[in-house]
C-alpha cells in the first residue's frame, strides 16, 4: 500500500483530534462544525462502507485518543495502576468508544444512497446524534 493509500486516514486521526479543542478550556468553537465536516467530506469520498468504518474508526481514535486523556490519568494516578496497565485499558477503552463511530460511517455508507447528496446531509447529522445516544446508553452516561 502506497502512502497515498494512507493519506485520508491520517487526515481522520487529525481531525478527530482537534474537536476536543472546540471544548473547554480551549473553546475553539469553530472545530466543532469543521471537524466533523471534514470526516463527512472523507465518507464522501470512499467508495464502500468498509472505508467509511476504517475512516470513522481513524476519526474516533484520535477524538477519543486526545478527548478522554484523563481517563488514564485516573486510573493510573488516582486508581494505583501500572503504567503499561493503564495504558492497555486506556487504549481498549479508546478503541470501544471509535467503534461508534465506524459504526455511524457504516450505517451511513450501507443504507443511505451515496446518489443521493440532500439524503446524506440529513442523514449525518442524525446518524452523529442517534450514535452519540446510542453511546450514552451502552456506556451507562459516559460523554
Amino acid at each position: 500500500m502506497n502512502r497515498r493509500a494512507y493519506t485520508p486516514y491520517c487526515l481522520a486521526v487529525l481531525s478527530g483530534a482537534l474537536l476536543p479543542l472546540a471544548f473547554a478550556p480551549y473553546s475553539i468553537w469553530p472545530l466543532a462544525m469543521v471537524s466533523p465536516a471534514l470526516l463527512f467530506w472523507l465518507w464522501q469520498k470512499t467508495a464502500n462502507p468498509k472505508s467509511a468504518c476504517a475512516l470513522g474508526f481513524s476519526f474516533g481514535l484520535g477524538f477519543f485518543g486526545t478527548g478522554v486523556s484523563w481517563v488514564f490519568v485516573s486510573i493510573h494516578h488516582y486508581g494505583n495502576t501500572s503504567l503499561p496497565l493503564a495504558v492497555l485499558i486506556t487504549t481498549l477503552f479508546v478503541m470501544v468508544l471509535a467503534l461508534f463511530i465506524a459504526a455511524q460511517g457504516y450505517v451511513s455508507k450501507r443504507f443511505f444512497d451515496p446518489r443521493l447528496p440532500s439524503l446524506q446531509y440529513l442523514a449525518f447529522p442524525g446518524l452523529w446524534v442517534g450514535f452519540e445516544w446510542l453511546r450514552s446508553v451502552v456506556l451507562s452516561g459516559f460523554p
